[in-house]
């Protein structure tokens, strides 16, 4: 089921991301330009993981701190 979700999710933002930029860019090209440079891709996956990883550090490293018993305390 999460695997359906997460390819509907995939799916649906490419094609809005698509139709996005087609929107910005599409008054100068004739058609619907659908491209990208392997390289620039590569930079903005990298950028993006490095980006995940980094917003990830300090929750993960407060997360240690705290036993799973007071984790779970009821407040």
């Amino acid at each position: 089921m999460r695997t359906t979700r997460a390819t509907l999710g995939l799916v649906i933002g490419v094609l809005l991301g698509s139709v996005g930029a087609q929107s910005l860019i599409g008054a100068g090209n004739d058609g619907f330009f659908w491209g990208l440079p392997f390289e620039v891709l590569a930079v903005i996956v990298r950028a993006a993981l490095a980006l995940v990883l980094v917003a990830a550090l300090p929750p993960a490293r407060r997360a240690t701190t705290v036993t799973p018993v007071e984790a779970l305390r009821v407040v």
